[in-house]
């Protein structure tokens, strides 16, 4: 019993690390990705998404974008 108890807490810590990982990616990610689109139709459709995700996560505090001058002071 204890032994599956173990064994269901790692896979509890392996989850959330991934997890965590995901989060660490620059929200401008998808943007970039974007740009190797050769089509432009696709690649205007691509980028409307990605700003539209971004702005969504920005608006909901996920992340902040500051100026050089935010992040000298």
């Amino acid at each position: 019993m204890i032994r599956y108890t173990c064994l269901a807490g790692v896979g509890v810590f392996v989850s959330l690390s991934f997890q965590s990982v995901a989060q660490t990616q620059s929200p401008l990610d998808a943007l970039y990705a974007c740009s190797e689109i050769e089509s432009d139709s696709e690649r205007l459709a691509c980028y409307d998404g990605a700003v539209g995700r971004t702005k969504e996560a920005e608006t909901a505090g996920e992340f902040r974008t500051i100026t050089r001058q935010e992040a000298d002071e």
